[in-house]
């Protein structure tokens, strides 16, 4: 379904959907499903932020305007950029404590603050009850991860998984 400049509520309950917006300001709603958003701009173009369980989508340039998301899986830019709006909605329910932990994990590993979408993403695995433990341990296989320790050595792997769970021995 492809929305209008007039700016329209657009409901789909039932099915897998992908919605292309246009211009004006839209209310989204994917309902049940497995539902996409389209914008034809890049990503840069816009911010995205989240009210309650909404999404906002916000086309900073004026051409597709502001937009509530509801029950949307994945966005999509025009030049190819994507994700999953639903981390957003999920990460508002961590506590700070947690964030903290999760940005000490980049900081031990990567040496590095993290980047909104990735600790994002990792703050939603955290609401679906994965631990830190878990997060650890699927953070030290990442790319980026192994691309930076790689040249260390075999010795710096359980040291780097120690420092950032806090689990070396007295």
């Amino acid at each position: 379904m492809t929305g209008s400049s007039a700016g329209v509520g657009l409901f789909r309950f039932e099915w897998n959907d992908n919605l292309r917006v246009g211009g004006g300001n839209d209310t989204l709603d994917g309902g049940a499903g497995s539902d996409e958003v389209t914008y034809l701009q890049a990503s840069k173009h816009f911010t995205v932020s989240v009210a309650g369980e909404s999404v906002i989508v916000q086309d900073r340039s004026g051409v597709e305007g502001t937009d509530t998301l509801l029950s949307v899986n994945q966005i999509l830019f025009g030049d190819g950029g994507a994700f999953d709006p639903t981390w957003l909605v999920k990460a508002t329910q961590l506590d700070q404590a947690r964030f903290v932990d999760l940005f000490e994990m980049y900081a031990a590993y990567l040496n590095r603050a993290p980047d909104a979408l990735g600790v994002d993403y990792w703050a939603s695995r955290l609401v679906d009850g994965m631990t830190l433990q878990q997060i650890a341990k699927s953070f030290f296989v990442q790319p980026e991860t192994m691309e930076a320790y790689l040249f260390h050595g075999r010795e710096w792997a359980p040291l780097s998984f120690d420092i950032a769970l806090d689990t070396r021995e007295p």
